[in-house]
């Protein structure tokens, strides 16, 4: 092998790539690079929409879970189970404010929890559905993210994660008295 590299150098004779070569490696590199890109991108884009699902489910179940904490609150206190709760809707209750019924749905987040008072603006919306069942009290609770009001419980039936919409629903019994 030596010999035959020390007989080109004698004979000045330098090897390399032609120009054909050079396009055809240059066309693959774009092309995979591209690829590359691509799948990141889509990749990058249902990683997204998976957080936004599991956020929105779990502000769902808080909104039903705000809903049951409301309920055991006032019967510790001495109050009916259901006082303020008796088919409410368009509620958009949390931590900070527990009786805020009204048209302001959306959530901000302030670092800590989802708030819809104080804080940084969000994508997400919930709104919270109370209806009379007797002695009884069903919770829906609509999160949407990406859009603009959440639908309310008779098109409940059409919220899915591709609409952006999940929803969680219970049923609470007045058990205090």
């Amino acid at each position: 092998m030596d010999k035959y590299i020390a007989k080109l150098k004698k004979k000045n004779i330098k090897k390399g790539f032609s120009i054909g070569e050079v396009m055809l490696s240059v066309f693959i590199l774009g092309t995979t690079m591209t690829a590359l890109i691509s799948l990141y991108s889509t990749g990058f884009n249902h990683l997204t929409d998976e957080r936004d699902n599991s956020v929105a489910t779990l502000l769902a179940q808080e909104g039903v879970e705000l809903i049951r904490n409301t309920r055991d609150n006032n019967w510790v206190t001495g109050g009916g189970s259901f006082d303020g709760l008796d088919g409410t809707s368009n509620c958009s209750l949390d931590y900070a404010n527990y009786s805020s019924c009204g048209n302001d749905f959306s959530l901000n987040y302030n670092g800590s929890y989802y708030t819809h008072s104080a804080g940084d603006p969000t994508s997400f919306r919930r709104r919270i559905e109370i209806e009379e069942d007797g002695d009884s009290r069903v919770v829906t609770s609509i999160v949407v993210w990406d859009s603009s009001t959440p639908p309310d419980e008779s098109q409940v039936d059409d919220c899915n994660a591709s609409n952006k919409c999940v929803f969680s629903q219970s049923t609470l019994t007045d058990w205090g008295e």
